[in-house]
């Protein structure tokens, strides 16, 4: 998993936006969690987190198909709508995935109990 924060000062007054990459390396996918569903900013977080595979696979002498790997987003709607709640959101989606789920089943209104 990579997390990453971004600037995105038009969102919430220029204190950046927490988004999450989780790669399967055996199935050459990242699925790419942003509680804004923004697809430019999953598109253009994809692209870095390819690059950062090979070259860490690159340090570790390790053989990576770079071929036919798919990124997609984890969903398609927001969840979020305030500017403060992303990193709480990363939070809980690393734990569904830790718990063997691709995605969260909260809403905004659960996110200040998790």
């Amino acid at each position: 998993m990579v997390w990453r924060q971004r600037s995105s000062g038009e969102i919430n007054g220029g204190l950046g936006h927490w988004t999450l990459a989780i790669v399967h390396l055996p199935f050459q996918s990242i699925l790419h969690f942003d509680s804004f569903a923004d697809e430019e900013t999953w598109r253009d977080d994809s692209e870095d987190v390819f690059k950062m595979i090979w070259r860490l696979a690159d340090l570790a002498s390790m053989t990576i198909n770079r071929e036919g790997w798919i990124s997609r987003p984890v969903m398609v709607s927001p969840v979020q709508r305030n500017g403060y709640d992303c990193g709480i959101w990363i939070l809980a989606c690393m734990a569904a995935v830790f718990r063997g789920f691709d995605a969260i089943s909260l809403d905004e209104s659960d996110i200040a109990r998790f």
